[in-house]
């Protein structure tokens, strides 16, 4: 399900002293690079949000101003502002005014912020202003009249002061028709000020933390929203929220409207909570293996022994058009995945074949049954190998396309496939049979076609010499059929016929990769040429190259002392996650 976290900044995601901290930043960029669709939502305006997210890699657009404005750092450019009327603007002011205060306004023009202020201003509205000045470089600009000033650019007004000076304004602000007002306690009270001291902020009624939630659920196609918060402007991104978190130094009222509470913001408390929820662990496994079912030589449950015994955690008997089924006694630490191996071959041809792999996890329709024998359908061109996708893929079936080369399917048929996940890259059995086992040309071929297919390492187990020489390692949150399916179709996985690949991620224009030691390191790229690194004096456990910036994706390759290679699946550039 894709889902989009989402948390306040201060005294919340922020430590007591308003910093990410190094714990945090740590988790949340490793969890970047994993895929976790993050953002926060603020009070601050951009000026002081974007220092304060300087170690942390956020590409989702980031709220401000309680909702008032959305910001996409990618493109520089506010995508959503609500403006106030110039009358409304006129009457806040007023509303102000009237009580003896003048508050901040702000505006947005061209994407480009103004804050400015009247005099005269409370001694404790200037030291917030030079405060601002000298730890965010921030610009204010004093103004003869905010009346004058404010166009129909005006989306937000703020001021702060002991809460007693305000209450009377705030209750005034609250009768204004089409107003949002948000009134509560500033958590650097004790800190900054030393008193208790409340911040007023006032601006569009429709603008809300929770509108811009439910716009950015909509405008990326978010299934879920989990957010997290401490104060009183967080209780309106909790409506908008499927679960909420309040951290543990939160308001009560914050952690009443909350599904639990968690560690503390000076615990690093979000950070903890995402870290245990939504890290990856690696999982091993073999989605192309036959048994006596088929054409394999051992039994169902030998096959599911030795693969335990081996040290693999997962496994999916697909034996030729052969739905699996999961009647066996298993370890609770292993996992079998219903599967099949369903082929057609081509008539007129003196031996030319198309074999795909279909394993449970895709939504669809209902699945094969257990143990179901599936009918094979005659060939009658290449539709038949789409109907046979097709097909599959209606009974819930992930599909990859098995041992192109041994099959001698030519590049021109597989192009024309729709519904594809993957390719073999690497198939042990042809391989060591008639050392037909490699697919890399096939796979770049697509991929520079901008088709999204992933890299497989399989042992398609026949015989005994066809064993643990091929597989893939899976990123997954669980060992369960619905995570590891979904780490497979989100690409959170390589294939290995030997080398171990420990983290490969695109950051700042530079690929990284570390892993097991290497004789040599490709970097795979297209369409500029890739780049390799070759060991020297010791082996290589790391590398790095630049990017030109014209690259449409990128992977790498690893291969051992022994020539054993293992293969990353491609970073797309214009996603940038670690795969």
């Amino acid at each position: 399900m894709k889902t989009l976290y989402i948390s306040d900044l201060d005294g919340t995601l922020l430590n007591p002293d308003a910093e990410i901290s190094v714990e945090t930043a740590q988790v949340l960029n490793r969890l970047f690079r994993e895929g976790v669709q993050f953002t926060v939502a603020t009070a601050r305006t951009l000026a002081t949000t974007a220092q304060i997210l300087t170690p942390v890699n956020i590409k989702l657009p980031i709220v401000l101003m309680n909702g008032a404005a959305i910001y996409d750092a990618n493109t520089k450019k506010y995508i959503r502002t609500e403006n106030l009327d110039h009358s409304k603007a006129v009457e806040i002011i007023e509303t102000f005014q009237k009580y003896g205060l003048s508050p901040l306004m702000y505006t947005i023009h061209d994407d480009s912020m103004s804050t400015y202020f009247e005099p005269p201003i409370t001694n404790l509205m200037q030291r917030y202003i030079d405060l601002r000045k000298m730890r965010y470089g921030k610009g204010f600009h004093e103004t003869k009249s905010l009346k004058e000033t404010c166009q129909n650019e005006s989306v937000y007004f703020s001021t702060l002061g002991p809460k007693e000076a305000l209450d009377a304004v705030a209750k005034a602000l609250q009768h204004i028709e089409g107003v949002q007002v948000e009134f509560y306690r500033d958590v650097y009270s004790d800190t900054i000020w030393m008193e208790e001291i409340w911040f007023l902020e006032v601006f569009k009624g429709n603008a809300s933390k929770e509108s811009a939630v439910q716009f950015l659920k909509k405008a990326f196609g978010f299934e879920k929203v989990i957010s997290f918060g401490d104060n009183y402007n967080d209780i309106p991104m909790f409506r908008a929220s499927d679960e909420r978190y309040a951290v543990g130094n939160a308001r009560e009222e914050v952690k009443a409207a909350a599904t639990a509470v968690i560690g503390t913001n000076a615990e690093n408390g979000v950070a903890q909570w995402l870290d245990r929820q939504l890290t990856r662990k690696w999982f091993k496994g073999n989605l192309h293996c036959h048994s006596t079912l088929s054409d394999g030589r051992e039994s169902p449950e030998e096959r599911i022994r030795q693969y335990r015994d081996r040290g693999y955690d997962f496994l999916s008997l697909t034996d030729h058009n052969v739905y699996g089924t999961t009647a066996y006694a298993l370890p609770d630490d292993f996992l079998l995945i219903p599967g099949v191996e369903r082929d057609v071959f081509v008539t007129g041809e003196t031996f030319k074949v198309f074999h795909l792999i279909g394993f449970e996890g895709a939504d669809g329709g209902a699945p094969y049954a257990p143990g179901e024998h599936i009918e094979k359908l005659a060939w009658q061109g290449m539709e038949t190998v789409q109907q046979l996708i097709d097909e599959m893929k209606s009974h819930g079936n992930i599909v990859f396309l098995a041992h192109p080369i041994w099959s001698r399917n030519e590049l021109s048929d597989i192009i024309a496939l729709e519904g594809l996940t993957g390719v073999e890259v690497y198939n042990h059995n042809c391989d060591m049979e008639s050392n037909d086992g490699l697919s890399e040309v096939y796979w770049d071929s697509l991929l520079r076609r901008g088709r999204p297919v992933w890299g497989f390492g399989v042992d398609d187990t026949h015989v005994e010499q066809d064993k643990f020489g091929g597989w893939i390692m899976v990123k997954a949150q669980a060992l369960t059929v619905s995570a590891i399916a979904e780490a497979i179709q989100t690409g959170h996985f390589y294939a290995s016929a030997g080398p171990e690949l420990v983290d490969f991620y695109v950051e700042n224009q530079t690929v990284f990769v570390s892993c097991s030691p290497a004789s040599r390191i490709n970097f795979v790229m297209y369409d500029t040429h890739g780049h390799s690194c070759f060991a020297k004096d010791t082996p290589l456990t790391e590398a790095q190259h630049k990017l030109r910036g014209t690259e449409t994706y990128v992977r790498v390759e690893i291969v051992d002392a022994l020539g054993k290679k293992a293969w990353s699946n491609p970073i797309f550039l214009d996603q940038a996650e670690d795969l």
